[in-house]
């Protein structure tokens, strides 16, 4: 029922919203809907956020991330990916254009709002994260086939492990 990585690309590129959790500096998740973009040949996944924003102070504070992306509404519906990652600024402004362009293609069909135009002039400094992904999770239920699960014991503790780094390192910045 996973995805492969080429379906799991296809997908995340044929949607524009996302559930982004941070940690905050008190340990406890922040969880918020947020707009994203990918660019063509580029495997991380971008955000646009505000300085001031809890997520962006957040992210200087710590910068692992989840990144979910699902659709459907009944269990047989559901498909989904969930990316564990480190964000880090992209601090070459050279690169916002491209973003902006294809952030504005994807959330807003190329053309944003007035009425949100306002929002974005009100505020000064805006800025682009770059998400790279470090252990990715997804699934597809329509194609569970009933046939081939099986009963299991579940073991004591998790039934998994995502074998994430220990640290809050990350690539360096562009």
């Amino acid at each position: 029922m996973s995805l492969s990585e080429a379906e799991e690309r296809a997908f995340l590129e044929s949607h524009d919203k996302c559930y982004l959790a941070t940690v905050s500096e008190n340990g406890w998740p922040h969880v918020v809907p947020l707009a994203y973009t990918m660019l063509p040949d580029d495997d991380r996944l971008y955000l646009l956020t505000h300085p001031d924003q809890r997520k962006s102070r957040n992210l200087f504070h710590d910068n692992r991330v989840g990144f979910l992306v699902e659709e459907g509404h009944a269990y047989l519906e559901l498909k989904g990916v969930f990316v564990h990652g480190y964000a880090t600024l992209v601090r070459n402004t050279d690169r916002y254009p491209e973003l902006e362009s294809h952030w504005e293609q994807g959330f807003y069909d190329g053309q944003i709002p007035d009425v949100v135009k306002k929002v974005y002039d009100t505020r000064d400094n805006w800025l682009w994260f770059a998400v790279d992904p470090v252990h990715t999770v997804s699934w597809d239920n329509a194609v569970i086939d009933p046939e081939r699960l099986e009963d299991r014991d579940v073991p004591e503790g998790s039934p998994f492990t995502y074998d994430l780094p220990e640290d809050a390192g990350a690539a360096e910045p562009e």
